[in-house]
């Protein structure tokens, strides 16, 4: 929507204007008379759509946010909300996002309850996502480090040797950590004298 700046006064650059709203509307047909002096209103244009109040001022190049995204964790009467991060073009890059603490990702099922509080208005009706957290949260690191062997021994029919791990990235490893044995192969030979492999 665009408006000139005649029509509010030739304001200057810097003014603020608040709770700026755009309504839209259709025309349900032509008036209809009215009867003994008392206004029809079956003709009466209806509202179909309404933005949200913003603050505007002249000569910044768009509207200033005026309202925030709320999120309550398992809590839909919303006791103690937190606030999401907006991006900084929210008007084009329209997403939210909300960092969770340790204290809050507590392994079992959970419910995020959402909602949008505009200044001066009733907040947005709630919606709602559901999610679990898991009782551990693991993140693969086999690109990260590399595998070493030593002291390879072999006592009846056993054989063993020392693994040993080095982080060879930049990226900090938190512990406890999991060792996967993908494979493994033997270097027995059967009795037509080809290697046995196992996996």
């Amino acid at each position: 929507m665009t408006l000139p700046r005649s029509v509010l006064g030739s304001p200057a650059n810097g003014t603020k204007y608040t709770s700026i709203t755009g309504y839209a509307f259709s025309e349900r047909g032509p008036l209809l008379p009215m009867a003994a002096g008392t206004a029809n209103p079956s003709s009466m244009p209806i509202q179909v759509d309404a933005s949200g109040a913003a603050t505007y001022t002249l000569g910044e190049g768009g509207a200033n946010l005026n309202g925030v995204v709320e999120v309550s964790l398992d809590d839909a009467n919303f006791g103690s909300p937190r606030v999401a991060t907006l991006p900084a073009d929210a008007v084009n890059d329209n997403h939210w996002q909300l960092q969770l603490s340790g204290s809050e990702l507590v392994p079992g099922p959970h419910t995020a309850y959402v909602r949008q509080r505009i200044s001066g208005r009733d907040p947005s009706p709630v919606v709602s996502v559901s999610y679990t957290v898991a009782a551990t949260v693991e993140q693969p690191v086999t690109s990260l480090v590399s595998l070493m062997t030593a002291n390879p021994r072999s006592s009846l029919g056993v054989s063993s040797y020392d693994v040993s791990m080095k982080n060879t990235s930049t990226q900090t490893i938190f512990s406890p950590l999991r060792l996967e044995l993908a494979s493994i192969t033997s270097g027995e030979r059967n009795g037509n004298g080809s290697k046995c492999r196992q996996r």
